[in-house]
């Protein structure tokens, strides 16, 4: 009943499985069996239904003992089974997790799909053979692809991943999709649908082949297409001094309320623009103390890609101008996001990027994203790693309530991608999509490396 209350799931089941992970014998841990609200979903345009349900289950379990929160989550998207008077048949689910195991990835190939003559039609058309192809870049293993399958729950599409295949269509036909568009199509069919309305024809004329972010961030250029940069590049520096008064004021309050404890700003002038700095997150707050923490030179020439949950109207729009923030939601329009990142750095600016993608509610690392690695090796610019701590216990995710708890941040010894790819063997200096993904996920694991040692050093 407790994790009944979030809005996003239709259908939840709680299950005890077996702990492959424990040593002790007939350990068991606690396993979600979810089925989304489709409809509230696509009401409140939220594309990422895995991602959502998990932070929220997530979030619901910290009010719960240790021994009863969930551990890990199935999201599907048939109906839980039941009995003639609407019970869930939880024997079944169990037999059917002893007999096939649990996948939290997506399991199209264990469901009977049935292709019908218009199905065939739609994935043999032009925007269905693209579609597929991006699919097919982004998920291994997948033998058949149906219109009615989920992008994400069937097929095991990650945010990324799944923005990823929306930006392979846009080049491929030289379209831009709405964000709102793009967060309501859910299944294959729905993108087939989104492309075709917007190509004109399921048998529009591809325009390019092949998807390489190499290409697409190293010819990026300050166009039409991104009026809200040139806002930034362009910006009066007078309203630069009054966000630098704002955020010293900031830094004030930081140092007294939460102790604010910063090292490693020499880091910083050891190198010249551009560079990236990629701090860990953990809250709201994570941006503000990070950015107080900048001289007057590093800041007016600082920009951040995102946010757009809060920068919807005409005067958050200013905000966001004033705070050198460009409005673009990864998620749907990643194309957009890389372009405007790769155009902010060879205009010599400081792209600041948070790779985890999500706020960690228990103050350790999670998945980082690969965003800021395809940037900084594709254009050859220093990452700049740096270290947050405390500041979960300050604003904790999803929580109205201010803690006040010392807050310590740290940045670390900037390092280029080829240094780091220097180490890998020769095969991954190619670039092939495989090569290529080889390199940026070397990147990312070194990036996370990096802050998680300095976290455990600060913590000592």
């Amino acid at each position: 009943v407790h994790y009944s209350k979030t809005p996003y799931v239709e259908e939840i089941r709680i299950l005890g499985v077996k702990d492959e992970t424990s040593n002790l014998a007939g350990a068991e841990k606690l396993i979600a069996i979810a089925v989304p609200d489709f409809t509230y979903l696509k009401q409140n345009n939220v594309a990422n239904s895995r991602e959502v349900i998990r932070h929220e289950l997530d979030t619901l379990g910290r009010s719960l003992p240790e021994y009863q929160r969930v551990r890990d989550y199935v999201v599907r998207s048939e109906p839980l089974p039941r009995t003639a008077t609407r019970k869930i048949k939880r024997f079944e689910l169990q037999k059917e997790i002893a007999e096939n195991g649990f996948d939290t990835k997506g399991s199209p190939d264990k469901k009977q799909w049935i292709f019908t003559d218009e199905d065939n039609q739609r994935l043999e058309s032009n925007v269905g053979q693209a579609l597929i192809k991006a699919i097919k870049q982004n998920v291994k293993d997948v033998e058949k692809i149906h219109p009615q399958m989920s992008l994400e729950i069937d097929l095991g599409l990650d945010s990324l991943s799944r923005a990823e295949v929306f930006a392979f269509l846009e080049q491929a036909f030289n379209i831009e999709f709405d964000t709102d568009t793009a967060a309501n199509a859910l299944t294959v069919g729905e993108v087939i649908k989104i492309t075709q309305e917007q190509t004109g024809s399921a048998d529009a004329e591809v325009i390019s082949q092949d998807f390489n972010w190499g290409d697409i961030v190293r010819n990026a250029e300050a166009d039409k297409s991104l009026p809200e940069l040139q806002t930034i590049l362009n910006k009066p520096a007078f309203y630069d001094w009054i966000v630098y008064t704002g955020f010293k004021f900031f830094k004030l309050l930081f140092k007294i309320f939460l102790r604010l404890e910063v090292s490693g700003l020499e880091e910083l002038k050891k190198i010249k623009r551009p560079f990236l700095i990629c701090p860990n997150h953990q809250s709201f707050l994570d941006p503000f103390v990070v950015a107080s923490s900048f001289d007057y030179d590093t800041l007016k020439n600082s920009f951040a890609v995102g946010a757009t949950e809060f920068f919807k109207n005409s005067f958050m729009k200013s905000i966001a101008r004033l705070l050198n923030t460009i409005p673009i939601d990864p998620d749907a329009q990643l194309m957009k996001a890389m372009k405007a990142g790769a155009v902010g750095l060879k205009y010599g600016k400081i792209l600041n990027i948070f790779p985890e993608g999500e706020r960690a509610f228990d103050g350790d690392l999670h998945g980082f994203k690969k965003g800021a690695a395809i940037l900084a090796t594709e254009l050859d610019v220093p990452i700049v790693p740096v270290a947050l701590d405390g500041l979960y216990k300050v604003w904790a995710r999803d929580s109205g309530k201010i803690n006040l708890a010392k807050v310590k941040l740290r940045f670390g010894k900037p390092f280029y991608p080829k240094d780091v790819l220097s180490k890998m063997p020769a095969s991954t200096n190619g670039f092939s999509k495989a090569d290529s993904e080889a390199k940026y996920e070397a990147v990312t694991a070194h990036l996370k490396t990096e802050i998680a040692t300095m976290i455990d050093e600060m913590r000592r």
